[in-house]
């Protein structure tokens, strides 16, 4: 004689295969979003350009006098700095104007108040 699969025969077969597939379309989707949104980081990355300060994104209103020390590269892009010494002694004696070599680790991200395309973490500037 033929057993025939009543629903709750079904459904417990049905019931772990649905959940299995659902949490491999959830870590599947996770890793994909943080891959895209997680902000890239490098090491041993060196620009070359001149030191500046950076301008501002939105020159409609008022602008203040503050200095955000950047470099603008080479390559036209600017970047941000942030000194890795605690005593700011790579950043402080930057000089504004001139030609440099920054070498650091370099944080893929806009900046939100200047045109940044990230933000370089200083352990060395060399004058060119």
């Amino acid at each position: 004689m033929k057993k025939t699969l009543g629903r709750r025969d079904i459904l417990l077969i049905t019931l772990p295969v649905l959940v299995i597939v659902l949490t491999a379309v959830i870590v599947v989707a996770l890793q994909s979003q943080s891959s895209v949104w997680a902000p890239s980081a490098q090491t041993g990355f060196t620009v070359n350009g001149m030191a500046v300060c950076l301008p501002h994104k939105d020159t409609t209103g008022p602008q203040t006098m503050e200095c955000a020390f950047g470099i603008k590269g080479d390559d036209g892009k600017y970047y941000a700095l942030s000194d890795t010494d605690t005593s700011y002694k790579n950043v402080s004696n930057l000089p504004m104007g001139e030609k440099v070599e920054v070498s650091g680790r370099f944080e893929k991200g806009e900046g939100a108040i200047y045109p940044t395309v990230g933000t370089i973490h200083v352990t060395k500037v060399t004058r060119q």
